[in-house]
């Protein structure tokens, strides 16, 4: 399973995407690479249609959205990663009707919180840290594999923050 990340300068139609991230341990996947320009990364969107699953946090609402807009993706292509992506963020608003942040999901199953955030990353973006960037789209990307292939997974309650 490959688990993938990005990160972007917002969200309105003149932001790009500054990061991305994809690991998979047992295919030997470690591949993060900064986009200052927001430019397509073809070795990227390789590795995401090789993969026989997927796994993102948010990723069908907003990571393979915000990739297919910004990088005028085919439909096809699309529609194959949402077809074997799994997505803890969406299967919980779709069968519980709410959500939380990975920061709260991994608090409430003993793990290290984030080492960063979304705001954080656009600073880190618009400011020329780009190991830092790297570093933190990874981490992510990492902490989203262990969560999604471990073999239990609590869910946070309502009043989780």
């Amino acid at each position: 399973m490959l688990a993938f990340d990005i990160e972007t300068t917002g969200f309105n139609k003149f932001d790009v995407v500054t990061c991305v991230s994809a690991y998979d341990p047992v295919r030997s996947v470690y591949f993060v690479e900064c986009t200052p320009n927001g430019a397509r990364n073809d070795a990227f969107l390789r590795l995401l249609d090789e993969a026989p699953l997927l796994c993102g946090f948010n990723a069908a609402r907003f990571d393979i959205p915000y990739l297919a807009r910004r990088w005028d993706l085919p439909s096809g292509q699309v529609t194959s990663w949402m077809r074997k992506l799994i997505d803890p963020f969406e299967a919980c608003k779709l069968a519980l009707n709410r959500t939380f942040s990975l920061n709260s999901l991994l608090r409430f199953n003993g793990w290290d919180c984030k080492t960063s955030n979304g705001a954080e990353a656009v600073n880190m973006a618009a400011q020329g840290r780009w190991q830092e960037l790297r570093d933190y789209c990874m981490a992510d990307t990492m902490k989203t594999h262990e969560l999604v292939t471990s073999r239990s997974l609590a869910i946070p309650p309502k009043s989780a923050k």
